[in-house]
């Protein structure tokens, strides 16, 4: 074998070596991020049996009802360390991935969430929490198969939802002090449509291939993000058909 021949032999067997190691490279990063998937939705699992368990007590319970209704201040109290705790976990990451705080804050957080919800679905038509429920599970199944097998990424439009987002906000505070019936049922629709692209683009970010991905880190950042946008989406769709009373 002559020196040229021997060259090319050597260079074609590296070529071959480093294709090798890009391909079981890429297959680590998948397994990573398919193990990151199981665990944010194992989490979220949770999350939801929890909700749905306690909801389903409080709306059994007339003896909590009563309390509920007795001690609405907790109602304000509870939404109060609410936003302390998104505050705290979407704007320190390092908290966020911090074990045990990130499942301590993610405890509390899904307690806070479920006495709101089930504070709500108690004074609630049962037939109107039903209804919510099964709407919320359709749309979200609908929506998370169309965020995995769409070639649309949501992700770029980020900025845009967070300006729908402050808009909606604007309306909800100006609606809480002028409750106004019909601007109600558009704050409503308006919020199950953002909420969707939210699920649709948080969805994105988690299962990854996008412009933006969330890191493998954030499983419990993620979580939250998906069951925010699930109970936001059941309430929104709640609220609506509470409007019909």
């Amino acid at each position: 074998m002559n020196y040229s021949n021997q060259n090319e032999y050597y260079n074609y067997n590296e070529e071959i070596y480093q294709e090798k190691q890009d391909d079981v490279k890429e297959e680590i990063e998948v397994n990573i991020r398919l193990g990151f998937i199981r665990k944010v939705y194992g989490i979220l699992t949770v999350q939801l049996l929890f909700t749905s368990l306690f909801t389903l007590w409080c709306m059994m319970s007339d003896s909590l009802k009563i309390f509920m209704l007795q001690n609405r201040y907790l109602y304000y109290l509870v939404i109060f360390l609410e936003l302390f705790i998104i505050i705290v976990m979407i704007c320190f990451r390092g908290v966020s991935r911090s074990v045990p705080i990130n499942y301590i804050l993610l405890g509390i957080f899904t307690l806070l969430e479920s006495y709101i919800v089930g504070f709500i679905c108690s004074f609630s038509n049962p037939k109107y929490v039903f209804m919510a429920a099964c709407m919320t599970f359709i749309i979200t199944a609908f929506l998370t198969l169309y965020a995995i097998m769409t070639k649309t990424d949501i992700t770029k439009k980020g900025a845009i939802l967070f300006i729908l987002s402050g808009a909606l906000l604007g309306f909800v505070i100006f609606n809480f002090f002028f409750r106004i019936k019909i601007l109600h049922v558009i704050i409503c629709c308006f919020g199950i449509i953002i909420v969707g692209f939210y699920i649709v683009y948080d969805t994105q970010i988690i299962i990854g291939k996008k412009k933006e991905v969330i890191s493998v880190d954030d499983y419990i950042l993620g979580s939250f993000l998906l069951y925010t946008d699930i109970i936001s989406l059941f309430l929104y769709i709640l609220s609506l058909f509470n409007s019909s009373d």
